[in-house]
């Protein structure tokens, strides 16, 4: 239990006071207890993040020490850890005479503001906090860098920081903290150039190498990235987000068997990890290896009915099977737990047009469409299924609203000649094969294709000619 483990690590005579005071509360007795003791008791509670507790004792040193500001000063403390900055503002200016002169009143006060968003009051508030105790300054500095950062303050908790570092340069944890803020900011570059200094100073940092290694990520530094990755696992060959990442660059590589042994490890710590899975599944369909891909796939769906991307998965593996129905059945259960995702809907739209089912596929183009319509490859991928399935007037209709609103490639002006022709509309048919010529005569092997009919049709012949001399 976490209160065992405090009590210990704690010094005798804190345990002993919340051994008495819970005694005292089990036999409902009311102990008398000193204003520190009953700072020591609430504390306890703090780091244990039991606040409800925090609170009860409050009330009963409360009723003890009803002129202590230093029990509301604990008590606008458990309210701030609460995330109720307003109830604890109040309690703080009841008690700012009195406490003007505490530093750790004015902390408390910074990150009350911090909580409420009011960040300008509160850099006002821990700038008081290090003017009040100059002898600690530089921990005060620390403290409120770290309670910014919390409060995800980045680029306020850096000043603190940097002044911190010019008290005391040797001290490497700011070196750190610093690195993770700039990280956090965006400024990669000089997060790198800290962590990097950091480790000049602590070369077994675990948490510095495996960030090196995000950022290196980030920056597109593959190489380096794994070799900081590599370092984290060296300091501790179980740190199961390095190997995560390590096989994720390993895959994006295409090295397939690589990134499974990572996998493997990283699995045999996050047992049930869906994201795991997928990319063991992942691996092995890329290896060929569809038995051990649908393994982990159906891993994935066992431990997570509901997702989506696990659906996806089977469905390409029964794709590559030729199991085609098995394929639309896992694409289906895809589609209904995500809906608004296109692709999906375009691979169901190859599968249902694979084996001839022209309606189906055309109905998720669309729907496709609709999720995403600014997408051109789905609307020349849609103009092609239609043509091959020689639905010239779908293809027409689809063709003319791109070709009003979009703009038309150069395959669509052929695919809009091939529609024309195949409704007999040779004119038109014969203006939109021009274009195609013109443009480029190197596409007409898409139009003979889709358009056998064009060797029997001696004007389409003659413009063909035209465009060969």
């Amino acid at each position: 239990m976490e209160e065992d483990r405090f009590f210990s690590e704690e010094d005798d005579e804190i345990t002993d006071l919340v051994k008495r005071y819970e005694a005292a509360k089990a036999n409902r007795r009311s102990n008398f207890f000193d204003v520190s003791d009953f700072e020591s008791i609430i504390n306890y509670y703090i780091e244990i993040s039991n606040f409800n507790k925090a609170l009860e004792v409050i009330v009963q040193a409360t009723k003890q020490h009803p002129q202590s500001t230093a029990i509301q000063l604990k008590k606008a403390q458990v309210l701030i850890e609460r995330g109720q900055p307003i109830k604890s503002m109040k309690i703080l200016r009841d008690i700012e005479v009195l406490e003007s002169g505490n530093p750790e009143f004015y902390i408390m006060k910074g990150t009350a503001y911090s909580l409420m968003g009011d960040i300008s009051r509160a850099l006002k508030s821990y700038n008081k906090a290090v003017e009040q105790d100059i002898d600690n300054g530089e921990e005060i500095l620390y403290g409120i860098a770290l309670s910014l950062q919390h409060q995800n303050f980045y680029k306020e908790s850096v000043n603190f920081l940097e002044r911190a570092i010019h008290l005391n340069p040797g001290n490497k944890k700011y070196l750190y903290e610093l690195g993770f803020a700039y990280e956090k900011m965006g400024d990669l570059e000089r997060s790198v150039k800290l962590y990097l200094n950091y480790l000049d100073e602590d070369p077994f940092s675990e948490n510095t190498w495996f960030n090196l290694g995000v950022i290196y990520n980030k920056l597109g530094k593959k190489k380096d990235a794994l070799e900081a990755f590599d370092f984290t696992l060296a300091v501790n060959d179980e740190n199961a987000f390095a190997l995560f990442y390590k096989a994720n660059i390993l895959t994006d590589q295409g090295k397939y068997k690589e990134a499974l042994i990572e996998y493997h490890d990283y699995i045999k710590i996050e047992y049930d990890s869906i994201d795991g899975f997928m990319g063991m599944a992942y691996c092995y369909e890329r290896l060929c290896k569809y038995d051990l891909a649908e393994k982990y796939y159906r891993e994935a769906v066992a431990e997570e009915p509901e997702y989506a991307e696990g659906w996806n998965g089977l469905a390409g593996i029964a794709y590559e099977r030729d199991n085609f129905k098995e394929s639309i059945f896992c694409l289906k259960r895809a589609i209904k737990l995500d809906p608004d995702n296109s692709e999906y809907q375009i691979f169901l739209a190859q599968v249902l047009d694979l084996i001839g089912k022209a309606g189906g596929s055309y109905n998720a183009y669309k729907k496709a469409l609709e999720i995403d319509p600014e997408n051109n490859d789905y609307q020349l991928e849609l103009a092609e299924m239609l043509v091959k399935n020689r639905l010239w007037t779908e293809t027409l209709l689809e063709l003319d609203v791109e070709q009003e609103e979009n703009g038309m490639s150069i395959h669509n002006y052929c695919y809009l000649a091939i529609a024309n022709f195949g409704i007999g509309n040779e004119k038109k048919g014969l203006f939109y094969l021009d274009k195609v010529l013109n443009i480029n005569p190197g596409i007409m092997d898409t139009f003979y294709i889709f358009y056998s009919e064009w060797k029997i049709n001696t004007k389409i012949g003659k413009l063909i000619k035209k465009y060969k001399k």
